[in-house]
């Protein structure tokens, strides 16, 4: 993950997984490891209620990348793009939770 094991925690009801996280992303964008999109992947920010956007995350012997397109390689995660909030529209001030359905690993 990008930030610190005490900042994401994870939880999952049936084949939802929620991202509960406590530090606002550097650059708004959290990458996380864990969850393994697929082309069914849809990503939510509770509180809100558009989709936000996301991309797979890959890994290579030197490097964690993250590709635009999405190739038959199977991602080694997801790199959520944090929608830009201002503080009176932020769902909340003290912890923000990612809402992902159509994981690979989670049925």
């Amino acid at each position: 993950e990008t930030s610190t094991t005490s900042d994401m925690y994870y939880t999952r009801r049936g084949s939802m997984l929620y991202a509960l996280v406590t530090r606002w992303p550097t650059n708004n964008t959290l990458s996380l490891q864990y969850p393994q999109p697929t082309p069914e992947t849809e990503v939510r920010m509770l509180g809100l209620t558009k989709t936000v956007a996301w991309s797979p995350l890959y890994s290579s012997s030197t490097s964690t990348t993250r590709r635009s397109s999405r190739k038959s390689v199977a991602a080694s995660g997801i790199v959520i793009d944090v929608p830009l909030l201002t503080p009176d529209i932020l769902p909340c001030q003290h912890a923000w939770v990612f809402a992902m359905r159509g994981l690979a690993n989670v049925l």
